[in-house]
């Protein structure tokens, strides 16, 4: 049999996932621009709400961070107080279009002003 061989099997192997590498590689998944951000604006910001950057691009990549112990003053642990229950209500309200109303609702539960 052709697979008996270790690099028979691996040949074979890597023809079977060509498809799925090949729409991993799949252009339409990606972000593509034609020159790299100038300013703060123009950047692409990733992050998790506690730390964050801003990536600028470029071929030399420029990458701004920011993470919340960097500034001044205490540690602040700011926890949102209805997060787990507004989470469900304000993903059912996107789900069924409204979008400005579930922004609002987001707004008023996610008011820090009472935990901090």
């Amino acid at each position: 049999m052709l697979l008996d061989s270790p690099a028979m099997f691996r040949l074979a192997a890597a023809l079977a996932m060509a498809p799925s590498a090949m729409a991993a590689l799949d252009g339409s998944r990606y972000l593509w621009y034609n020159s790299p951000a100038s300013r703060f604006e123009e950047s692409l910001p990733i992050g998790n709400g506690r730390m964050g950057a801003t990536i600028y691009g470029g071929g030399v990549d420029q990458v701004g961070l920011n993470e919340d112990s960097i500034w001044s003053g205490p540690y602040q642990y700011r926890p949102v107080p209805d997060g787990p229950e507004a989470r469900p209500i304000a993903n059912a309200m996107l789900l069924a279009g409204n979008i400005s109303e579930a922004n609002d609702y987001i707004m008023r539960s996610a008011d820090h002003d009472s935990c901090s």
